[in-house]
């Protein structure tokens, strides 16, 4: 059996609608009652014919395609599979038969050796049967024995994905996310088959592995999202391979860096440009003033500075303004937004030379939503308006 069939035959229904949605795994198999899907297979590739309609399913099944217009894994994709388990199943169900009658038949020709060797009438199959099937019944026992004794190869290959790799996975946003969903929820259960399913309030996750070919109820992406990271990092903390302390470690937001060199390389040239702004005047600014400033905000971009980067692209668009002679551009403001930035510079090269911390001078880049609870709020008075445009509305305090 390939590799897709032997897959396939591990799935149910929660991880088809982790691919696609409930309601067109619902309407695959009503759809499948009625229409007959045309499979044959390319390797590692099943491909199906539903009237016009041509299907090919590959791992993992997120990158199967159809010839319909959807853009995401359709009806028609999802019917072929089912299809493709089917099949396998009444595949696998035909074989182990024939490994059965096979068994019984050998057995049989073993006890009938073993009585000509001794000497005496053997006993015809079909009279005397239940050695065999006492020693079949034997041998299944000990078989289903040893395969409960074994462990889960997936479950196995789950609990060695590191963390590195787990994060590799995931995109930091995703990580991050999942690292508070963790500490916020907990998994309701998590159940061992052929694939892990993780359920949460919220969402089942099937994990597999490789990773990609994990599902998640709630997302229906391909990507590793934040739910299936929470799932394999519940799984590892369940199973002790990786404890809260590693985690909440592993979970600190990483320190903004700045490139200090590169600080002070630039800020000199940035303070005397600005000074020079300021003695020459608003109204003599060359041209090439607004590009100027523009240069400046890349530096300081690359060293790291996020708060002088705005303001010193919205002083550029200011003179820009300014020279373009726009009304919205008043010389008190243009003045205030240069001595702001003419300030954040001495203060930045100021701690710079004590050694001081800069975050609070530097700034972040980039800030994240965080979930908060539920507020309650109550009304405080409420206003009616009506704009200059001529719309009415009103206006709620809280």
């Amino acid at each position: 059996m390939s590799e897709l069939r032997s897959f396939l035959q591990n799935i149910d229904d929660d991880y088809l609608v982790g691919l696609s949605n409930k309601g067109i795994v619902k309407r695959s198999y009503k759809d499948l009652e009625k229409e007959t899907v045309e499979l044959t297979e390319d390797g590692e590739t099943i491909r199906g014919t539903l009237g016009e309609v041509t299907t090919a399913i590959c791992l993992p099944l997120t990158a199967s395609t159809c010839s319909c217009p959807a853009g995401s894994v359709c009806k028609h994709i999802v019917m072929t599979i089912l299809a493709a388990k089917q099949s396998s199943s009444e595949s696998a169900a035909d074989t182990a038969a024939e490994s059965a009658a096979d068994t019984v038949a050998e057995h049989q020709s073993e006890a009938e050796a073993q009585k000509m060797e001794a000497g005496t009438d053997a006993i015809p199959a079909d009279k005397n049967p239940e050695p065999a099937a006492e020693q079949t019944t034997q041998d299944t026992a000990e078989s289903a024995s040893q395969d409960a004794e074994t462990e889960n190869p997936m479950l196995e290959k789950l609990l060695a994905v590191s963390l590195e790799e787990i994060k590799k996975a995931a995109l930091t946003k995703e990580w991050k996310a999942a690292v508070r969903l963790l500490q916020d929820e907990k998994p309701v259960a998590i159940s061992e088959g052929k694939l892990i399913t993780v359920t949460g309030e919220e969402c089942v996750v099937k994990l597999a592995y490789p990773l990609a070919l994990s599902t998640c109820s709630l997302c229906h992406d391909d990507k590793f999202c934040r739910h299936k990271t929470w799932a394999l990092l519940s799984l590892q903390l369940e199973r002790e391979i990786l404890t809260e302390e590693e985690l909440a470690i592993e979970g600190e937001e990483e320190g903004d860096t700045w490139d200090e060199a590169l600080i002070r390389e630039t800020l000199p040239g940035l303070q005397a440009f600005l000074r020079e702004i300021l003695m020459v005047g608003c109204a003599r600014l060359s041209p090439e003033t607004p590009y100027g400033l523009e240069r400046f905000a890349i530096r300081a971009q690359n060293a790291g500075l996020a708060i002088l980067v705005g303001k010193l692209r919205a002083l550029s668009e200011q003179v820009r303004g300014y020279q373009e002679r726009k009304i919205k551009v008043r010389v008190s403001g243009l003045l205030s937004r240069l001595s702001e930035c003419y300030r954040i510079v001495v203060q930045l090269q100021q701690a710079i030379e004590r050694g001081q911390d800069l975050s609070g001078l530097a700034g972040t880049f980039r800030s994240e939503y965080t979930d908060v609870p539920d507020l309650h709020l109550c009304g405080l008075g409420m206003r009616e308006f009506q704009s200059d445009a001529g719309f009415a509305g009103k206006i709620v305090y809280f």
